[in-house]
């Protein structure tokens, strides 16, 4: 028989009762604020690509946008280049020319009277003394008026019957530089356009037509022949003669333009105007 202990048990081991462990109770919380942490930063690393994404979707828009509003802005601008290009072509196409930039310059002539080719003229002898430019409501004499031609202006003459708004329309124009603006009867035409040598006649007041003529010869070196001369410090005189209304008309065409002819020629003058008949033979 087994002996037993003095206690009165077995000699076998008595098991004692498992214990929690101490440190679980601990690990519980940490583990549980290690998930908690990492799903946060999951959460905020989310965020912040959803953020990203919207950032550029928007930037990407922005770019879109300011890409076609530069396209439609550089197709508008050289459509209007274009379209001022094919006015000038149509312009220069309508554009009477009669002698270049060369032909009579600083022909000065201040003691008389001067009878031109065009009417109204377009250069040839003139005045020491330009007319200021600007708007007129009087005559202009041709002598002072060639003269800033001469300097590269452009002169708008009009018949004084030309409907009012025509004339206040005129009258804005006259206030750019380089713009002579003033009545001329007799034209043949209610509103002519002149330069150096060069001349249009209108049919009736046409702002583009007006447009296109002065972005094409207005102060244009290949057309002035004292480029870079100003328009005024000059003369603002006016007058109420009416001026010149037939052109002078050369005997010999054959010679070429010769612009104006002064009054001390006048026998020439008067043999051009009423030549002699040439006697026939029988």
């Amino acid at each position: 028989m087994a002996k037993k202990s003095r206690s009165g048990s077995s000699n076998t081991p008595r098991q004692r009762p498992s214990t929690p462990s101490r440190t679980q109770p601990a690990q519980e919380p940490v583990a549980a604020v290690r998930r908690d942490r990492r799903s946060g930063s999951m959460q905020n690393r989310k965020e912040e690509r959803l953020k990203l994404q919207q950032t550029q979707k928007r930037q990407w828009l922005y770019t879109r946008v300011a890409f076609g509003v530069i396209l439609v802005a550089l197709i508008g601008w050289f459509g209007y280049i274009g379209f001022q290009a094919y006015q000038g072509y149509q312009i220069r196409g309508d554009v009477d020319e009669y002698f270049g930039k060369d032909d009579f310059v600083a022909e000065h002539y201040d003691t008389g009277a001067v009878l031109y080719e065009q009417i109204p003229p377009t250069g040839g002898f003139h005045n020491a003394a330009w007319q200021n430019c600007g708007f007129y409501d009087q005559y202009l004499n041709n002598v002072n008026a060639v003269h800033s031609l001469e300097h590269g202006a452009v002169w708008i003459t009009y018949d004084p019957a030309l409907p009012e708004s025509d004339i206040e329309s005129l009258r804005e124009m006259g206030g750019q530089p380089y713009m002579l603006v003033s009545p001329y009867p007799g034209m043949g035409s209610p509103i002519t356009l002149s330069i150096w040598g060069h001349q249009l006649k209108l049919d009736s007041f046409d702002e583009g037509k007006i447009d296109a003529f002065v972005r094409e010869y207005k102060v244009k070196q290949e057309y002035t022949p004292e480029f870079g001369a100003i328009c005024y410090g000059g003369t603002s005189a006016t007058t109420d003669v009416e001026p010149q209304q037939q052109p002078f008309i050369i005997a010999d065409p054959s010679l070429g333009p010769v612009g104006g002819i002064r009054d001390i020629d006048a026998t020439a003058t008067a043999a051009a105007l009423n030549p002699v008949p040439t006697p026939t033979v029988e």
